[in-house]
């Protein structure tokens, strides 16, 4: 296994290579957290007992690089750094909740973009709903939809500019 910083990313290692760790920003991440990481651990849950699974997450002591698997436990955030551990694995899992996610989102906009359309079209529901309901509906609908794309874009800026930023 390849352990390398982001920045400075060995000469003779290819793209290609199959076992590589690459920590990004690695200002407070010493070699011997390298050297402890295991990439299962024992975990003990309510429904599944005691079992391997793979890390996901962990905290680890800045100066001797001990590990702390269960992050929950761990009270001093001066002294410990936090990590996250992405596999292929985990990659393929938040490509999947971020496709069922925008699915689900595209169904939902989908079909009140069909309720709208069936509020000012269909004869019937034209004569039993007064227009003033119809539009108070529709006006409400767009003002949430334009409110929704506004924080999304304030939570986007965010986040970029901590993934952006170099420390």
């Amino acid at each position: 296994v390849y352990i390398s910083e982001h920045s400075r990313l060995p000469a003779h290692l290819k793209p290609s290579t199959q076992e590589t760790l690459v920590a990004f920003s690695t200002s407070d991440i010493c070699p011997q957290l390298f050297e402890n990481l295991e990439l299962t651990h024992s975990t003990k849950g309510v429904l599944r007992g005691l079992q391997d699974a793979v890390v996901q997450e962990f905290e680890y002591r800045k100066i001797d690089g001990e590990i702390f698997y269960d992050i929950s436990k761990q009270e001093d955030s001066v002294a410990n750094g936090y990590a996250r551990l992405i596999t292929t694995n985990s990659w393929y899992m938040a490509l999947l909740k971020c496709i069922l996610y925008i699915s689900f989102s595209v169904m939902d906009l989908q079909s009140n973009v069909m309720l709208v359309a069936t509020l000012f079209s269909d004869r019937a529901i034209r004569s039993d709903i007064p227009l003033g309901l119809r539009l108070f509906f529709t006006l409400s609908w767009i003002f949430m939809l334009i409110i929704s794309v506004l924080v999304a874009m304030r939570v986007a800026c965010k986040e970029y500019a901590v993934k952006a930023s170099p420390a």
